[in-house]
Order: C-alpha cells, then sequence, then structure tokens
C-alpha cells in the first residue's frame, strides 16, 4: 500500500495549508519495472519509477520501504543501482556517426530517457514509512553508512600524499540519493520542504 500512496502524494500534492501541488499524473509512473543487469542474471526492481520531463526529471527510480526492513537490506539496493547506471550502450544518434566506436557509447539511461541530459548518474528516491523520529533517525544513519560507497563520491587530492587534507570529491560515480518519509511527503508534495 505504500508505493500507492507514495504516487498519490506525487500526483495530488500536500495536505497542508500552503502546501505545493502534485506534479505529473499517474500516467507519469510505472511501478514493478524490472531492469537486467549485466550478464542477465540479477535484477534492479525500482518500486516506482518516475518521469515527469517538463520539471526536469527524466527519471526517479523510487524505492519505498517501511523502516521495518534491515538496514542491511535496504542498504544492498544502492550497489545495484549504481552497477544499472555504469552500464554503456552504443548511441546510433546520426550526430554521433563520425565518432569512434568508444565515443558513441553513452550511459544506458542517457538513451533510455533522452532527456537525461545532466552529467552523473539517475537519482534514487528513498521513501521511507513506519517508524518514530528517533527509530528513524536511527535507521537513516545506518542506511547512510552501509551504502556511503554508493553516493559519498571519491576523495581525491592533488599530491601522492597529501597529509593537510585539501581534496575534493568527484562524484562521476556517485548515485544521487533523496531520502524522505511517506508523512513529509503527503503533507508537503513532492516539491515542497521534505
Amino acid at each position: 500500500m505504500a508505493v500507492n500512496e507514495t504516487v498519490a502524494a506525487f500526483v495530488l500534492g500536500g495536505s497542508a495549508p500552503g502546501a505545493a501541488g502534485g506534479v505529473g499524473t499517474v500516467r507519469s509512473w510505472s511501478t514493478e519495472t524490472e531492469f537486467l543487469l549485466p550478464g542477465g542474471r540479477r535484477k534492479v526492481r525500482p518500486d516506482g519509477v518516475w518521469q515527469v520531463t517538463e520539471i526536469g526529471v527524466p527519471v526517479l527510480m523510487v524505492e519505498v520501504d517501511r523502516s521495518t526492513m534491515a538496514p542491511a537490506d535496504v542498504a544492498a539496493k544502492f550497489p545495484r543501482y549504481r552497477e544499472l547506471f555504469r552500464v554503456k550502450v552504443r548511441d546510433n544518434d546520426p550526430a554521433r556517426s563520425g565518432l569512434g566506436p568508444a565515443d558513441r557509447m553513452v550511459h544506458w539511461c542517457c538513451r533510455t530517457w533522452p532527456a537525461h541530459s545532466r552529467a552523473g548518474y539517475s537519482p534514487v528516491g528513498l521513501v521511507v514509512t513506519g517508524a518514530g523520529p528517533v527509530a528513524l533517525a536511527s535507521w537513516q544513519e545506518a542506511v547512510a553508512d552501509l551504502s556511503a560507497g554508493c553516493w559519498r563520491g571519491s576523495w581525491w587530492t592533488v599530491r601522492l600524499h597529501d597529509n593537510d587534507g585539501d581534496g575534493w570529491r568527484e562524484y562521476d560515480d556517485a548515485v544521487p540519493v533523496i531520502v524522505t518519509t511517506l508523512e513529509l511527503l503527503a503533507e508537503h508534495g513532492p516539491i515542497g520542504p521534505v
């Protein structure tokens, strides 16, 4: 049921006075869509796939989880998303016909959703429900710690042995993750303060 409630919150918008309205329609969603990972044996199956190109969201993979699910089980989903997003396919766009074979390869999501023009991977939204504030904070912290390798990015420094801590994070291979609760989403809508 929480998946249906999540779709309704996105489409209808928030219930609070002055809350943002909904975005998209029910047709903007597909649920339980299955994507095969390389090798064809394992799959990624988001609870929902949301496409609303008119607001700049070519695709948002949505996971809806009750906080009773073990943090390790939720965190294990993010490496599979990153593996899926890393897949490159040949782009047959005539504008690329003069390029070499390596330059014609694009990330799978860019070919599947052509409006996906920003650099990086598609975002994954995690909507959580069924916990009080203290339990939810603990649960979210555990999921974040267990999945940090997928979303935190890589730390880079200028020198080989940089001991002063100067550097930067690269997010080229990081999965953008957006986390909220179903309750906040239903109260404020998908473009409200969730």
